[in-house]
């Protein structure tokens, strides 16, 4: 049961994992420090980890054993989302020449769409905006 289930969900997890990486290349160091600037001996620089360990612990302590690790949501399901490399193997892929920009096409019938939550309906929008949604990221396909 378990292999038909992530084959039917292999799209999905693919495109959350693109997600993250879009969300990854778009943060920036708010100084203006280079990576050599970094890395240098005299530099006083610090590296400070998003997470205590007690928080990695407990996290990974929650992660499913009956079931896949991306089937938990809200703000754990961010956490692993986020620390996915905390708890399994993986690699950093770089990217070859310029980036490639998605042609942009907003329609204004899907932010107005209104939606079912646990706080009643809203449009999507606002959920997404909202407390409830840990959206990280969203890419809406319009007949792609």
């Amino acid at each position: 049961m378990k292999n038909i289930f992530y084959k039917s969900n292999f799209p999905l997890l693919i495109f959350l994992l693109i997600i993250l990486l879009f969300q990854g290349c778009k943060t920036e160091r708010s100084d203006s420090k280079t990576k050599t600037d970094i890395f240098s001996s005299t530099n006083s620089y610090q590296f400070q980890s998003s997470s205590s360990v007690l928080e990695v612990r407990t996290q990974i302590e929650k992660l499913p054993t009956e079931d896949i690790w991306w089937n938990v949501y809200g703000k754990d399901q961010s956490w692993n989302f986020k620390n996915l490399h905390r708890f399994l193997p993986t690699v950093n892929i770089y990217r070859e020449g310029q980036v490639s920009m998605l042609q942009e096409h907003p329609m204004g019938k899907i932010p107005n769409q209104i939606v079912e939550t646990p706080e009643g309906k809203m449009t999507f929008k606002d959920f997404i905006d909202s407390e409830q949604s840990t959206t990280m990221g969203i890419v809406i396909l319009h007949k792609g």
